[in-house]
């Protein structure tokens, strides 16, 4: 018996459908090209890197030197030093800030050391204001652990309150104890700033800062309970990756900001990624990524990446 044409093409409609999503599944939700860089930049061990956006230059960090690179990383000049932690690194205006955790604020850098945070001009570390001082405890300053700003505030991280905000109007300290009911594990406070808005990451999940208030708006998605790492690219994807129990998680997750879901991620980015422990954004949208080296870690050798999404 013959099937009259317009069902034969509903058939075939539905079809084509199912084989379309059924291949979806497995593939990711956006392309991404990976590339390794490690071997552009030696045998010494890579302690860290930065990339400064108005110079359009790198700087990778070993244990007795950096090295500045252009944005095609052309080695352009060496300088020496004693580089063995490099925590916080940030190059900026060909310089290298190193040592304690600093951030990028405007054109100036923000400097975090046990409970206070001073904002410096990196040309004149003369020019500097405090921006915060904690309350002294029995037991020394309260550490402050991450940092970020928008327009209205400066966001800080600490074990005890999740995070707070200090106005840059009157340098009020704003604290938020009500909209953090869950116990987290202290080391996975991140914050970070999409647009103008706080995104604060922590072992359970993501808040956002709405009406005066942190809303939590997901789920954790990696597989452990420490959120290690996060990043916010121009396009509005929070790159998010923790441990799993006390190894790293295979998944670094990808959340895009704007559609508010998750974004499946392919074999080799996962693959790249695990053990990520610093990423930046270079001019044309590319991420650069490092990776530090340890048990079963990228075959425990620090690796750098660039990502290309298309």
């Amino acid at each position: 018996m013959k099937l009259p044409l317009f069902k034969i093409i509903a058939f075939n409609s539905v079809l084509i459908l199912l084989i379309s999503c059924s291949n979806s599944e497995g593939e990711p939700s956006f392309n991404i090209e990976v590339e390794d860089l490690t071997d552009m930049f030696g045998t010494e061990r890579i302690y860290g890197f930065d990339y400064d956006l108005t110079t359009r230059k790198y700087a990778i960090v070993n244990s007795d030197k950096y090295t500045i690179y252009d944005n095609s990383f052309n080695s352009l000049e060496e300088r020496s030093g004693t580089f063995q932690f490099a925590r916080g690194t940030i190059f900026i205006q060909d310089q290298l800030f190193h040592g304690l955790p600093y951030y990028r604020s405007e054109d100036k850098l923000v400097s975090t050391r046990s409970g206070r945070a001073i904002r410096f001009n990196p040309s004149d570390p003369g020019d500097f204001e405090t921006i915060y001082e904690s309350d002294y405890t029995g037991s020394g300053f309260i550490p402050l652990r991450d940092f970020a700003e928008n327009s209205s505030f400066y966001a800080f991280t600490i074990t005890e309150e999740v995070c707070f905000l200090v106005s840059k109007a009157n340098q009020e300290k704003i604290t938020f104890e009500d909209d953090f009911p869950e116990s987290f594990n202290i080391e996975g406070y991140v914050v970070e700033t999409f647009g103008d808005q706080f995104i604060l990451g922590t072992g359970t999940g993501f808040y956002e800062f709405v009406d005066n208030r942190w809303i939590k708006f997901t789920e954790l998605g990696i597989g452990g309970t420490i959120l290690k790492n996060t990043f916010i690219d121009s396009r509005g994807y929070l790159f998010g990756h923790g441990l799993d129990g006390q190894s790293e998680s295979d998944v670094m997750d990808v959340f895009d900001l704007n559609t508010r879901s998750f974004v499946q991620t392919s074999v080799d980015f996962n693959k790249a990624m695990r053990g990520v422990s610093r990423i930046v954004e270079d001019e044309n949208g590319d991420l650069i990524a490092m990776t530090a080296g340890g048990d079963n870690v990228n075959e425990d050798v620090t690796k750098i990446y660039r990502l290309s999404i298309k």
